[in-house]
């Protein structure tokens, strides 16, 4: 299955630094748009968001310009509300790590 390999590459190219950012993000909305209905797909798309909001979060410290750009200009909070909640409603599978995370960016 494409989208299932387009995972793969996205989950062994970030592992092997291959892909970062930008590169990552599009390979995951690859995998999403090569299987809609897939759950795991939505999941691993909001999963990218949070880890790259989260990195933005950590980088940015303190100045305020640096946290607004990571929660609004970059679109990562939004994208990964998006995502878990697309994967929540394709499939109850993620619940017990999507949930929560989704409670979390959502009260942040």
């Amino acid at each position: 299955d494409e989208a299932r390999l387009r995972l793969l590459r996205c989950r062994f190219g970030a592992s092997a630094g291959d892909l970062a950012g930008a590169e990552l993000l599009a390979a995951h909305k690859r995998a999403v748009d090569a299987a809609p209905g897939w759950s795991k797909a939505h999941y691993a798309l909001g999963e990218c968001h949070d880890r790259l909001l989260s990195a933005q979060l950590e980088a940015a410290g303190t100045d305020l310009a640096s946290i607004e750009k990571a929660y609004v200009r970059e679109g990562h909070l939004i994208g990964a509300l998006k995502g878990y909640g697309a994967a929540l409603r394709r499939s109850g599978r993620h619940l017990l790590r999507a949930l929560p995370r989704l409670m979390a960016l959502w009260l942040r």
